[in-house]
């Protein structure tokens, strides 16, 4: 499929949407509130482009289909490699489209395959920048989330729990019990008990509805 054809056709505009819920399942392990973010954007979004904008809505189809390549290498030769293959063709495309709305969600995107590779530098820069282009709630949350996974995974667990931190003292409820729980586990690394079983109790007492409840609970009582 061209790029004019994608343009040209809003249900095809709409399957980068239902491209991105897959995602959920391929990130879930460490970065889904972020990418939730993604996804959010992308569909309330995306369908509006083709008619209020066709440049806008050719920045979406370049984008949709350099990640498309990257999901096809990613399962083929792995994230790492996936990542050296499309990393000029995203930024090609961060650049050429820098001043359309896409550009924000692109950015967004492309921190999670940064993520996902271990390019973990890169994606902190780009988390930064698209907290400056999301500073509000539902987005500043998991943007921070974001940054907190990232920070985790360089091992500077004093700026990822800074970032976790700050969700649960300035966020919103959607990724508040995440952030208790990340903060939880970080405060076991660093050998500091109390403040983690505090963490693990503020979730069990705040949302027993919540994902992480049973394994809270189970640090509590273990």
């Amino acid at each position: 499929m061209g790029l004019k054809d994608f343009v040209d056709q809003p249900d095809k505009i709409m399957t980068f949407s239902n491209t991105m819920l897959q995602v959920i399942f391929r990130y879930k392990k460490h970065i889904i509130g972020v990418i939730c973010a993604v996804i959010a954007a992308a569909s309330l979004w995306a369908a509006n482009s083709y008619f209020s904008s066709k440049a806008e809505a050719r920045a979406l189809a370049a984008m949709y289909e350099v990640f498309s390549r990257y999901q096809v290498l990613s399962r083929e030769e792995g994230p790492p490699a996936a990542y050296q293959a499309v990393k000029k063709d995203f930024e090609r495309v961060l650049d050429q489209y820098s001043d359309r709305e896409t550009s924000r969600i692109s950015r967004m995107i492309y921190a999670d395959i940064c993520y996902d590779s271990g390019q973990f530098d890169q994606a902190l820069k780009l988390y930064q920048s698209a907290l400056n282009d999301f500073g509000q709630e539902p987005y500043k949350s998991m943007i921070l989330s974001g940054l907190a996974y990232s920070f985790e995974a360089k091992k500077d667990y004093k700026n990822a729990a800074a970032h976790f931190e700050r969700i649960v003292s300035e966020g919103g409820a959607l990724m508040k019990s995440e952030a208790l729980f990340g903060l939880g586990r970080l405060y076991e690394l660093a050998g500091d008990m109390e403040k983690s079983r505090s963490a693990y109790q503020q979730l069990v007492s705040e949302d027993p509805d919540s994902i992480y409840f049973d394994a809270a609970r189970e640090k509590i009582s273990g």
